[in-house]
């Protein structure tokens, strides 16, 4: 069970020490599951547990003046490292006292008296602290003055090319799906719950299953084809995932945007188990069902694919200007299906980019383009023309 807190002030997670993993995580690729690896082998070890700190916002997109489009959504984030084997999360609320704490005051505040550090593991490039001025040799001079180690796992490459989030997004930018999945170290996906729409898509014979995005910012836009994890059992099988919130340290777990795990803002997370709450709660625990535990132990739960079958698919991802829409939807139509999807978690594999988003003059004219996109799809699926198309 991975406890959850936000704060930095609060009881310390780990007294009797902990090894960490610090960082953005965004995506949670191959650079960030070879980190985790490393940490969780430290703690066993060392007979403690690991502990991940980690932002929301991500520290880029708070300064950004332009929106950053994320690899994963912050309930990607923490399923992930449920499933990587972190027994704990600290999910901090990057607001600007965290980015103006000195680095300093972040070593002792955070990683030593919140996180009850004994070792420390951060990138080759980790900054943190006002102005970014704490790297890996001030963290070397404070442990070895305080009393904790501190290492940098080395870069991860990929035909000679570091692997980072930014190259990752400039994949997806790129349309190149099969070099996103080298460096995340699975396919990408979106995932979410399936809501109800306008069923325009119905009404010219292609139901779709919608899912919002909400405030996340995705890097990519357009038609694809797909495939789509989820339709026929539960993607997130099994109930409980394995994550809880300490409600006295993360003041009910507000999320940044991105609903946590369970479809609930984290100010909805109450399950009690003992001790009191604020407001006269009882319950300092509330373990959350989060439908998230996935199977095969795959980072990055953007691509939770289960271990049934997939359906193919094609799918829009943008704003759909032919009907006037001014925020984002991913709308997946699903080959040859008829059942029901509304409330159920699917995540959506990215194949192919069939061409950008278009406003077209009539609803005669996107039915027409949608026939095309539907065969050009199932081609690239290898599946045979419907009777339809």
């Amino acid at each position: 069970m991975m406890r959850i807190a936000r704060d930095v002030a609060g009881p310390c997670l780990a007294p009797h020490g902990s090894v960490l993993a610090v960082g953005a995580l965004d995506g949670l690729h191959r650079g960030h599951q070879a980190l985790l690896a490393r940490v969780r082998e430290r703690a066993a070890a060392l007979s403690l547990p690991p502990l991940a700190i980690s932002f929301e916002p991500l520290p880029r997109a708070y300064f950004s003046r332009t929106p950053l489009p994320r690899l994963g959504s912050v309930r990607d984030k923490i399923e992930g490292l449920a499933r990587a084997g972190m027994q704990r999360l600290l999910l901090l609320r990057f607001n600007a006292a965290l980015a103006a704490l000195p680095a300093e005051d972040f070593v002792r505040r955070v990683l030593l008296a919140r996180a009850g550090a004994r070792e420390v593991w951060v990138g080759e490039d980790f900054r943190f602290g006002h102005r970014r001025s704490g790297d890996l040799a001030l963290l070397r001079r404070m442990g070895a003055e305080l009393g904790f180690a501190a290492h940098a796992l080395e870069t991860h490459l990929h035909d000679g090319a570091r692997i980072s989030s930014s190259a990752i997004r400039a994949a997806l930018t790129a349309d190149d799906f099969a070099a996103a999945a080298v460096l995340l170290g699975h396919p990408f996906c979106i995932g979410g719950r399936v809501v109800r729409g306008q069923q325009l898509g119905r009404s010219l014979g292609y139901p779709t299953a919608n899912i919002r995005l909400g405030r996340r910012v995705s890097p990519i836009q357009g038609i694809f084809a797909v495939r789509v994890y989820g339709a026929t059992e539960s993607v997130w099988p099994g109930g409980r995932s394995g994550v809880s919130c300490d409600r006295r340290e993360c003041r009910a777990a507000r999320d940044t945007g991105a609903s946590l795990p369970g479809g609930r803002s984290g100010a909805s997370c109450a399950r009690d188990t003992g001790a009191s709450l604020p407001g006269g709660r009882s319950g300092a625990s509330c373990a959350r069902d989060t439908g998230a535990s996935l199977p095969g132990g795959r980072s990055g739960a953007s691509c939770a694919r289960d271990t049934g079958a997939s359906l193919p698919g094609v799918a829009s991802l943008g704003l759909r200007p032919t009907v006037g829409g001014h925020e984002p939807l991913l709308e997946a139509h699903l080959f040859d299906f008829n059942g029901d999807l509304y409330g159920r978690h699917l995540a959506v594999e990215f194949v192919r980019k069939l061409r950008d988003e278009e406003k077209f003059a009539s609803l005669d004219d996107l039915t027409r383009q949608m026939h095309r996109d539907a065969a050009a799809a199932r081609a690239l699926l290898g599946l045979p023309l419907s009777v339809s198309a």
